[in-house]
């Protein structure tokens, strides 16, 4: 994965306003201060938007040089939106009144449709950055600690373990334990991005393969010396979890 300065990474974290971004474009929406700037279908825009009403749905529009744009939405983002369906969006190089008329009779052929669609996503930039910096750090994690492991299982569900061992796999993918204990014979999982959007260094997570039958999700967490292991499965709520603390007693394979 390409990684980008952290410089540019942080900056916009300290804007002011909640920024969303327009799927597959660098068109932004400051909804704190309703403006938008950024390409759209090769078109510069830069503007403040103004809420309307066009028949019974909520639009957004802007005029400026380019023309004008305007696209309907059910509700306006807030900072606890990770994404959002914008319908109705319409780019044109006509006049904003002339575009607002064609959208009201349903009837564009007096108006020059640069660009339209039923269906846009809007992305929280915030959310995006941080899954980024989270994507940067699992990338870290998996090239650091990729490998085959022997381990000596030091205690799980609550009992203490004096002479058991197993294997730990890690991939660019997930993780499989393997040992003769018969309630974790084979326990395997991919790894993803929390819901948090946070990863710390030697940490992975993610969802549990259908053969982990009681639990749905894990925590993987391997220390800083690379010396000791644990691996928490859980439910979704998290109602119900058991913890597994292992040592690496060696690296078999890299």
């Amino acid at each position: 994965m390409k990684k980008l300065p952290l410089l540019f990474l942080f900056f916009p974290l300290l804007c002011t306003g909640q920024i969303f971004v327009f799927e597959d474009t660098d068109l932004e929406w400051n909804v704190t201060k309703m403006t938008i700037k950024g390409q759209f279908d090769q078109t510069q825009i830069d503007g403040s938007l103004s809420s309307v009403n066009i028949g019974y749905n909520k639009y957004c529009v802007v005029e400026g040089d380019f023309g004008s744009l305007a696209f309907e939405y059910r509700k306006k983002p807030s900072s606890y939106d990770e994404s959002l369906i914008i319908e109705n969006i319409y780019l044109s190089s006509s006049p904003l009144k002339n575009l607002i008329k064609a959208i009201m009779k349903d009837n564009f052929s007096k108006v020059d449709i640069i660009h339209s669609d039923e269906m846009i996503f809007v992305r929280n930039k915030e959310i995006l950055l941080k899954r980024q910096l989270a994507q940067e750090q699992l990338d870290k994690n998996i090239e650091k600690h990729n490998g085959v492991f022997r381990v000596k299982i030091i205690r799980s569900s609550d009992i203490n373990f004096t002479d058991e061992f197993g294997t730990l796999y890690i991939t660019n993918v997930g993780f499989t334990l393997k040992t003769d204990i018969p309630s974790m014979n084979r326990i395997s999982g991919s790894f993803s991005i929390p819901s948090t959007n946070e990863i710390e260094e030697g940490e992975f997570s993610g969802n549990l393969g259908s053969s982990t039958s009681l639990y749905d999700v894990f925590t993987l967490i391997i220390n800083k010396t690379g010396t000791a292991v644990g691996l928490t499965l859980a439910t979704d709520s998290y109602s119900v979890y058991d913890t597994t603390s292992m040592i690496i007693v060696e690296k078999l394979i890299d």
